[in-house]
């Protein structure tokens, strides 16, 4: 978890300068608000799917060592 919050600020800087660079830097508040907004729900299934992952990789390593044993 304490590498979460550096992978966040870390797509969250791409992810805008991206975006920015699409509109040449003209963002108004409401379109800011709804960037936030989306790349919020993008992080939140990000992190979702690493936890799902994380826990098949969990239940795949001990049924291998299951089976090596």
């Amino acid at each position: 978890m304490g590498k979460n919050w550096k992978i966040r600020a870390f797509l969250k800087r791409s992810f805008e300068g991206s975006f920015e660079r699409s509109l040449d830097g003209s963002l108004d508040g409401s379109l800011d608000g709804s960037l936030e907004r989306k790349f919020g729900m993008f992080v939140k299934a990000w992190e979702q799917n690493i936890t799902v992952g994380a826990a098949i990789n969990s239940v795949f390593s001990t049924q291998h060592y299951l089976l090596s044993v």
